[in-house]
């Protein structure tokens, strides 16, 4: 792996390293909270996750150290992405509601069939 290749992987690396350590706190939080296990700050963290191992899985770095092969995570890669959205919806509606006349679930569904 040539430094060229790190150094365009670097906001990629530095940005999946942000996501995952800020979603696995707050995950943490979260479980040790016993008194409020709130929806919203869990999707957060579960978003936050997706989020940050989806950046990681971009780079060439992070799959190359895993599995000797750069491009050997793509179907996972892919994978995160899909369910980004998903993510990211439930975080939406778990902090806004269902929306107008349920909008925001219908968005949701929508955005998990495609």
């Amino acid at each position: 792996m040539e430094m060229s290749q790190i150094q365009a992987d670097l906001g990629y690396l530095i940005l999946g390293i942000v996501f995952v350590a800020m979603g696995l706190i707050t995950l943490l939080i979260t479980a040790l909270r016993s008194a409020s296990r709130d929806a919203t700050i869990l999707l957060f963290g579960a978003m936050s996750c997706v989020w940050g191992g989806r950046f990681l899985l971009y780079t060439q770095l992070v799959p190359l150290l895993l599995t000797g092969d750069p491009q050997a995570l793509q179907g996972l890669e892919r994978a995160l992405s899909y369910f980004s959205g998903a993510a990211a919806f439930g975080f939406a509606w778990a902090f806004l509601g269902p929306g107008w006349r349920g909008s925001l679930r219908f968005f949701a569904w929508l955005g998990l069939a495609f």
